[in-house]
């Protein structure tokens, strides 16, 4: 980047027992090409980050989110970060909510409940897809219990499964590789396997194109889906705040993400804390 571009970095799903994930925030200097802003989100190395610009008005900014390999029509936790960024910058019409412009179209980020400020809540779409899959090629996976698989669109589209036991879904291994070519032949973007923990808390492990097969320690638009799986596996109605943990091991420092039913159909509600990093210039 020849012209400079103010840039922010965050750790966006962290709490008292997890780290987060690092985002990156930049406002561009000029006018960039997709491949710019594909290079300098692949030089800055993060799971996410995010180029905002703002509408004349200041009432929305878009939003162009880029992991180090890919374009993503949504991405939770870089819009998340936006939003506190933009909150620090006084940068916003209102100091509790932004719609960003997204390939997915216009996303809601704000202070939903009064109570927990400290909470950044996401309200974005999901579908389900009425549509099968091939039998899974992933020994890993076909070594398991039978259980439903049911595909889900929450800008990406991901592979939902519930396995048994916490057990038995820290034990399992999946090679980039494999991911890659499931994902590709069953035309989805990532897989996210978890298991119930609690009465209302989750554990979760997502495995994703975005990050070339590898393990996403932390992402809102796969808890997204969560709560359509539950509820179509199980046809009711799961009410209150459902607290999700991603992520194990020293490689992998657990994401907490929280969500919960939107009263509008179709709609879900991701959420999470943030922590500052670093503020400077990419040149």
């Amino acid at each position: 980047m020849t012209v400079p571009s103010e840039f922010w970095q965050a750790l966006v799903y962290c709490s008292e027992s997890a780290r987060g994930s690092p985002t990156g925030v930049v406002f561009p200097g000029k006018d960039l090409t997709s491949d710019q802003y594909q290079a300098t989100a692949s030089s800055l190395g993060y799971p996410d980050a995010v180029f905002l610009t703002p509408s004349p008005d200041n009432s929305e900014w878009s939003a162009r989110s880029f992991s180090p390999v890919q374009e993503l029509s949504l991405c939770t936790q870089a819009l998340i970060a936006g939003f506190r960024v933009l909150q620090r910058r006084n940068a916003i019409s209102s100091p509790t909510h932004i719609l960003f412009r997204t390939p997915s179209g216009l996303i809601e980020v704000s202070e939903l409940i009064p109570e927990r400020k400290d909470v950044a809540w996401l309200v974005g779409p999901y579908r389900v897809l009425d549509r099968g899959i091939s039998k899974s090629p992933l020994a890993a996976i076909e070594a398991l219990a039978p259980a439903e698989e049911i595909v889900i669109d929450t800008g990406r589209t991901r592979l939902f499964r519930e396995l048994p036991d916490a057990e038995r879904l820290t034990a399992l291994a999946l090679h980039p590789t494999q991911v890659i070519d499931y994902c590709a032949a069953e035309k989805i973007h990532g897989i996210c396997l978890f298991a119930r923990t609690g009465e209302r808390e989750i554990r979760m492990r997502v495995f994703t194109t975005s990050l070339d097969g590898g393990e996403d320690i932390a992402t809102g638009g796969a808890v997204m889906g969560l709560l359509p799986y539950l509820q179509r596996k199980y046809a009711g109605v799961l009410e209150g705040c459902w607290t999700i943990h991603q992520g194990f091991g020293a490689r992998h420092q657990r994401g907490t993400l929280f969500t919960s039913r939107h009263s509008e159909p179709g709609m879900a509600v991701v959420g999470g804390r943030h922590r500052f990093v670093a503020k400077g210039t990419l040149l």
